[in-house]
């Protein structure tokens, strides 16, 4: 309890009003009592565990996807499965289209799929929110008499994972990089002093949580947090140019509160810290493969590259993002 009152008596009002921070060292030391190291190591391995599975989910989604609609339950398609689509209807991404390969030929040239064709000689394929992962053979479109094509002519992240266990897997692997926003950024002002605060900090009005700068990336977190909730909820095939919209909406609203940090640190210390390097380097990293991939249409990849650009960008992009937490914590050993 004296711990706790100790922890409160740190603060007290400046000469605007503002909270300040009396002691950045005695308050280090206090929160330091409620960090057991049990917990300290838990956070460790969750963080390494994060760092390791969400590349490896995202990155090998199509094999996740041949492995288990093809190998693992081969049974989902025919009239009476789970993938019911009959090939016919469906068509490829424009790489493939502009090959003239159809489906039933991509199909064919795997020389696995066998138990895709019924004793009727009818082709199935997965559609929108069919299988456990979205069809991997190639982007499939489904248009209809009143609607365009509800896929675009490339893979995506979204485009895998456009089923309910998609859906779940994604919201499981991502869980810990967005509560991991929150606790090394407005969660905790203590992580924000400290990567903000260099040796010689010059700007220490800009270092308080009633700062413009600590507003700003709760503000933008605040936003992330809701637009990726309805990233979840639609996937691309329902509503496509919604599903684009809030997706946009969360990879800037992560970038600017990611560079807001940054930038602050930069204005105190000249990118002195750690945590202003890691944090630049890795926004970096994370946003210019997608832009790249944006600008660049899937055609003007050479060979079927197309198809696939914009989603290993993607697949960069999260796995980065949503560890720029851990790997700050692993390296600097705050949380």
């Amino acid at each position: 309890m004296a711990a706790i009152k100790q922890f409160f008596s740190l603060r007290k009002p400046g000469s605007e009003g503002h909270a300040r921070l009396a002691d950045q060292d005695q308050l280090d030391a206090t929160l330091h009592q409620f960090k057991p190291r049990l917990g300290n190591l838990a956070q460790k391995a969750i963080s390494i565990f994060s760092i390791i599975l969400i590349p490896l989910f995202t990155f090998f989604l199509p094999f996740w996807s041949y492995l288990l609609n093809d190998v693992m339950t081969p049974d989902l398609y025919g009239k009476y499965g789970l993938c019911d689509v009959n090939a016919s209807a469906v068509n490829c991404g424009s790489p493939y289209a502009s090959t003239k390969l159809t489906y039933a030929e991509m199909v064919e040239e795997q020389n696995l799929l066998a138990h895709r064709t019924d004793a009727d000689g009818n082709l199935w394929a997965c559609g929108c929110e069919q299988g456990w992962l979205a069809d991997w053979v190639c982007p499939l479109n489904l248009p209809s008499e009143d609607r365009p094509p509800s896929q675009p002519d490339y893979f995506s992240i979204s485009y895998f994972i456009a089923t309910a266990p998609g859906t779940g897997a994604m919201a499981a692997v991502s869980v810990w990089g967005v509560i991991s926003y929150w606790i090394m950024g407005p969660g905790s002002l203590s992580f924000w002093q400290h990567v903000v605060h260099g040796s010689d900090v010059v700007h220490a009005e800009q270092c308080d949580n009633m700062s413009w700068g600590y507003w700003l990336s709760t503000i933008t977190l605040f936003i992330f947090q809701i637009t990726f909730g309805f990233f979840l909820m639609n996937p691309v095939c329902i509503v496509p140019w919604l599903h684009t919209l809030v997706v946009t909406t969360f990879i800037v609203a992560a970038v600017i509160h990611f560079l807001t940090i940054a930038v602050i640190g930069m204005y105190n210390t000249g990118l002195n810290t750690t945590d202003s390097k890691i944090i630049v380097t890795m926004v970096l990293i994370a946003v210019i493969p997608l832009l790249t991939t944006v600008v660049v249409p899937s055609a003007s990849w050479p060979g079927n590259f197309g198809l696939y650009a914009f989603y290993y960008a993607e697949c960069l992009g999260l796995s980065v993002g949503f560890n720029i937490p851990s790997v700050l914590f692993l390296t600097t050993g705050q949380l």
